[in-house]
């Protein structure tokens, strides 16, 4: 789109001024580029609109999850956007939800008998 490409030249200036790095990002509404068209009835349904009305919201059917091969093909012209998202994702830690439960351990005064006796206390 012409005003993202307006958007676009303004934010590398501003990141070359600042000295900030400039990641690849993409505004994605649904999973696959095929899904287009019931992204579109799912926006009719939630703002119980018609097609007219519709059209007040934008979508240009690119607002997929782009691959990491078309995410470079899109910016091809800022080599260092996909480099510095790289380096984020690099940053990532693993982490599973399927672990033994971790809470911090409290210490509780000597005169109460357990955990739950002393939180009822704190609750009166």
């Amino acid at each position: 789109m012409e005003e993202q490409s307006k958007v676009n030249k303004v934010m590398l200036e501003l990141a070359d001024k600042y000295k900030v790095k400039v990641i690849a990002t993409n505004d994605v509404h649904y999973v696959n580029e095929e899904d287009f068209e019931a992204h579109q009835v799912l926006i009719q349904l939630n703002t119980r609109s018609d097609e007219e009305e519709e059209k007040k919201l934008i979508y240009t059917g690119k607002e997929f999850l782009k691959t990491k091969e078309e995410m470079t093909e899109l910016f091809s012209d800022i080599p260092e956007a996909i480099l510095n998202t790289q380096e984020i994702t690099d940053k990532i830690e693993e982490f599973t939800i399927n672990h033994k439960l971790i809470l911090p351990v409290f210490p509780i005064p000597d005169s109460y008998k357990s955990d739950n006796e002393y939180l009822r206390h704190l609750n009166t």
